[in-house]
């Protein structure tokens, strides 16, 4: 409409994504708050969801197709795979998903056919049996869905997008290209 954008909320650089659209709502990780927020994007009001202390950020948040819930992840600390946790947005307890895949996890959609989520690690190439996963809802167990396509890159940035029909993805393919210098006469001591 032409208006100035509106800040909602401050986020650490690097956590990856951290806001999720809502039937009138938008959902937004906010660092300040340690916990999401939930701005009404008619008054701008806003309630904050409080995360865990022991949560050291979430990141990747899917509001259900309801608008009720949300999926989100638990940043952990270094050596450890992320959490999931479903989250009501009145308010409420987290609770916790089972997750038994080893990488970490990144919810991507969640619609009437379950909640799918994008699984990367810093492991090599090729040691996940699947890049998609899917719960048909909350609660069950996670399924393969979509195996690793040979170019998709693997790592937390490389993040894989799944069309609303499930048929199609986009991911990202990470190329290094070369760069190599020659410097003659060089002298160490030259700064």
């Amino acid at each position: 409409e032409g208006k100035p954008p509106t800040p909602v909320a401050t986020v650490i650089k690097g956590l990856g994504p951290s806001w999720a659209w809502g039937p009138g709502f938008v959902v937004v990780w906010s660092t300040a708050d340690s916990g999401f927020a939930v701005v009404d994007l008619v008054s701008h009001a806003r309630r904050i969801l409080r995360a865990p202390d022991s949560s050291l950020g979430m990141y990747g948040p899917v509001v259900s197709q309801d608008g009720k819930e949300l999926i989100a992840a638990e940043w952990r600390a270094m050596g450890e795979w992320n959490r999931l946790h479903v989250i009501p947005i009145a308010g409420g307890t987290w609770t916790r998903v089972k997750y038994d895949v080893a990488g970490d996890p990144t919810p991507m959609l969640w619609d009437a056919d379950g909640i799918f989520v994008d699984v990367s690690s810093s492991l090599a190439l090729g040691t996940l049996p699947a890049r998609v996963w899917r719960a048909k809802r909350s609660g069950e167990p996670f399924r393969q869905f979509l195996k690793r396509v040979q170019h998709c890159t693997s790592g937390f940035y490389a993040v894989i997008s799944l069309s609303r029909d499930h048929r199609r993805a986009v991911c990202t393919e990470i190329r290094g290209l070369p760069d190599v210098w020659l410097v003659t006469d060089f002298d160490p001591d030259v700064r």
